[in-house]
């Protein structure tokens, strides 16, 4: 009997390197994901080093020009942390976009490696019918011979 050979192979191929390619695309959402929660952090401990520095400086008296300039920097800090917070919402949505993106390419793939899972199943039953038939008229016809003789 000839060797198994599956005929959705190609689309196999194609589900798995879908596949690999939503886990490519997870994997680095959620680097944006780490990069953004550290950039995030970080600005929080901007503010706190600011607000410290301030707080060590008001012992001395402080310059409208100073207080002006300290307020410039913490409504900077702010703003970028405010836009930090808005990125990292997004990407926590595209996140959740790709985590679905794999799910339906794992079930997509799954369905075509099921089926060459159920038709190996069945060329292995087939072969082996097969051998039982070979062995059968292999048996029939030595016994026909002995009856014949």
């Amino acid at each position: 009997m000839k060797k198994f050979q599956f005929n959705l192979e190609g689309l196999l191929t194609l589900r798995e390197w879908e596949e690999q390619q939503a886990r490519q695309a997870l994997g680095l959402v959620f680097k944006e994901i780490e990069r953004l929660n550290r950039m995030v952090e970080d600005l929080s401990q901007q503010m706190t080093d600011a607000f410290a520095a301030w707080n060590e400086n008001s012992a001395h008296s402080f310059s409208p020009t100073d207080r002006h300039a300290l307020a410039a920097q913490l409504a900077g800090i702010e703003k970028s942390k405010e836009e930090a917070v808005s990125a990292l919402q997004a990407s926590l949505e595209k996140r959740q976009a790709e985590m679905d993106r794999l799910a339906l390419a794992t079930r997509r793939k799954k369905v075509v490696e099921n089926l060459k899972q159920k038709r190996l199943e069945e060329y292995r039953a087939d072969e082996y019918r097969q051998e039982i038939r070979e062995n059968e008229d292999l048996f029939n016809s030595r016994y026909n011979r002995r009856t014949r003789e």
